[in-house]
């Protein structure tokens, strides 16, 4: 479930006119919003990383355990088995040339690399570009159909294995699926709070609203983010400093 972008702009309204302290635009609102999503999707990372080095991180209780949340959080942005278009086969034995398997346009970050070979899906484990040459040199370390590898460089990645008649290491260019996880509000799901112009007043349009793709536990925080953005842009540190005070409370109670 995401979170309604309506409900996010009316409450930054309601906090920031409180004191009528200025009026933040459907414009302005649709920019911070989507620097607010961004933000606090990236954080995600960072803290679970945290996390995972806190002792005693992981908890018997799934509703306490901050791994477990924020792997739900992301999961709102996972896309698994994702099935990679055809690169042009080369084979490194021959020096035949060929070209990676481009990455979806809205990948932010790498999961697993699935090539799918004998009625199974077998996990590829990455290998830096300037290592592949110690590997496929290697007797027992060289890529197999059924112990794959791949590199990946600028144009996408490239799965090794063998072919199955002379052994030789090749790009196996087929039957390659990844695990990924997406950027949240990629072109045109970017959030959008959509509107119509009725008597010079802008009112909610649903129809052409995009709400925010985070997990929708992330309302306050969005709210938060919001206006500390907003705060700069009115040049009213009060609303700054709001969003920020509320801010700082949460992460020392997730941190504790």
């Amino acid at each position: 479930m995401a979170v309604n972008v309506d409900k996010v702009y009316q409450r930054v309204l309601a906090i920031a006119n409180k004191e009528q302290r200025g009026y933040i635009t459907p414009q302005e609102f649709n920019l911070f919003a989507n620097q607010a999503q961004m933000t606090i999707f990236e954080q995600y990372f960072y803290d679970m990383n945290f996390f995972a080095r806190k002792p005693g991180a992981t908890n018997t209780s799934a509703y306490s355990d901050m791994l477990e949340v924020l792997d739900e959080k992301i999961s709102e942005l996972s896309c698994s088995f994702y099935s990679l278009t055809d690169g042009l086969y080369q084979s490194y034995s021959t020096g035949t040339q060929g070209t990676a398997q481009a990455l979806p346009p809205d990948l932010y970050r790498l999961g697993t690399v699935w090539y799918y070979w004998d009625n199974d899906y077998i996990e590829a484990e990455y290998i830096p570009q300037n290592e592949f040459r110690y590997y496929a040199n290697s007797s027992l370390a060289r890529p197999a159909n059924d112990q794959p590898i791949y590199t990946r460089d600028k144009d996408g990645i490239k799965v090794w294995g063998q072919n199955t008649t002379t052994a030789r290491i090749i790009q196996r260019n087929t039957n390659v699926l990844i695990d990924y996880v997406k950027i949240p509000g990629y072109t045109t799901d970017a959030v959008n709070w959509g509107y119509t112009e009725i008597n010079g007043a802008a009112l909610y349009n649903s129809t052409s609203s995009k709400d925010f793709q985070l997990h929708v536990s992330e309302e306050v925080e969005l709210v938060n983010k919001i206006l500390q953005l907003a705060g700069v842009a009115i040049k009213d540190p009060v609303v700054a400093q709001t969003g920020a005070q509320q801010d700082a409370m949460k992460v020392q109670q997730e941190k504790i």
